[in-house]
């Protein structure tokens, strides 16, 4: 599911915070190691297996998706996020009211500098 802006609250965000972290400099996003709340027992391993499992194979890591000539995704627990709207909600805390734009129009390209919040606080 796609989350939209009406979608992004302040617990969602809060729950982002604890899943993702952005680098200003480099515009990567890594995982967070993520806590044995967020796994169910399976395939007769406890939920704190998959965890150490899970952690042990992602935490660190880059994350999200992109596919040529468009904007990275972020994915967890089947939401869908567009990773520059992510980016700008973790650099000021908040959900961007407005759109957020590519100043080289390089969806690709996550540096903190690239990124345009349209109708809000946040300018390059």
């Amino acid at each position: 599911m796609l989350i939209r802006p009406q979608d992004e609250t302040t617990e969602l965000l809060e729950w982002v915070k604890t899943v993702w972290t952005y680098d200003l400099q480099t515009g990567e996003f890594r995982w967070l190691p993520q806590p044995v709340e967020e796994f169910e027992p399976s395939h007769n391993m406890t939920a704190r297996r998959n965890m150490a499992r899970w952690n042990g194979s992602f935490a660190g890591s880059l994350a999200g998706t992109a596919k040529p000539d468009k904007p990275r995704v972020l994915t967890r627990k089947g939401m869908v996020f567009k990773a520059e709207r992510v980016a700008v909600a973790l650099t000021i805390d908040a959900w961007p009211n407005g759109t957020v734009r590519f100043v080289d129009r390089d969806p690709s390209n996550l540096l903190r500098a690239n990124l345009t919040y349209v109708e809000g606080i946040w300018t390059r």
